[in-house]
C-alpha cells in the first residue's frame, strides 16, 4: 500500500493530507521533510476521504485539487544532536559547534580543544586566527636518512627509510607552532 502526503492548506497554515488507505492524517508542513525525487502525479481521493475530519469545504478542496503528492516523507528534526569538525573529523556537540570563543580566551579554548582531536587545526590555529606552522621534530630533522619532506595531502612529515613513512617518534606530526606560540 503507497503512501501518499498530499499538499494543501488548513486556514493560513500549510499542511500535508498523508494518506494510506482510508487512514488520513494532516502534517504541518513544517515539521515534515518530502523527498523531492518521490513526487508523483496526485491520486483521485474518495468521496467520502475527509468526512470524520472537521475540514471546511474550501479547505478539503486545497487538497482535492493538489496536482502532486510525495510518496517519501520523514519527520524534521528540530535540531541536531552532533555536529563534525570539519578539520579532526571529531563529532562535536551542537550547542558548541558554532561557538568561536574570543582569540585570547585561553580558557574557552581549552574547554573546545577536549572535542577535537590532538593537532586539530582550527583549534590550533584559534579559528583561523594564527597562521599554523609545522616543522620538523628533532627526529625527523636529525634522521639518517637524507630526506625529510612535508606531504600536504597526508599532513605529515615523511622520512625516507626505504620509502617514505611517518616519522616514528611524532607520527609525522611533527612541532606545531602558531604564531600566537607553542600548541
Amino acid at each position: 500500500m503507497i503512501t501518499y502526503y498530499i499538499p494543501g492548506r488548513i486556514g493560513d497554515q500549510d499542511f500535508y493530507a498523508r494518506i494510506e488507505g482510508d487512514d488520513v492524517e494532516f502534517i504541518p508542513s513544517e515539521e515534515l521533510e518530502v523527498d523531492p525525487f518521490s513526487r508523483v502525479a496526485a491520486p483521485p481521493l474518495k468521496e467520502n476521504w475527509a468526512d470524520d475530519t472537521r475540514l471546511t469545504t474550501e479547505m478539503r478542496r486545497s487538497f482535492e485539487e493538489a496536482e502532486y503528492a510525495y510518496t517519501r516523507a520523514w519527520p524534521v528534526e528540530s535540531e541536531p544532536e552532533n555536529e563534525y569538525c570539519a578539520y579532526c573529523e571529531s563529532e562535536i556537540p551542537a550547542h558548541k559547534a558554532s561557538l568561536v570563543p574570543p582569540v585570547d580566551d585561553d580558557e574557552a579554548w581549552e574547554d573546545l580543544a577536549r572535542d577535537h582531536l590532538e593537532g586539530c587545526e582550527w583549534i590550533l590555529s584559534r579559528a583561523h586566527h594564527f597562521p599554523v606552522v609545522v616543522d620538523p621534530c628533532p627526529d625527523c630533522r636529525g634522521s639518517t636518512s637524507t630526506e625529510v619532506r612535508y606531504d600536504e595531502y597526508r599532513r605529515q612529515w615523511l622520512v625516507y627509510r626505504g620509502g617514505w613513512h611517518p616519522c616514528e617518534t611524532c607520527g609525522g606530526r611533527g612541532v606545531v607552532k602558531t604564531v600566537g606560540g607553542d600548541q
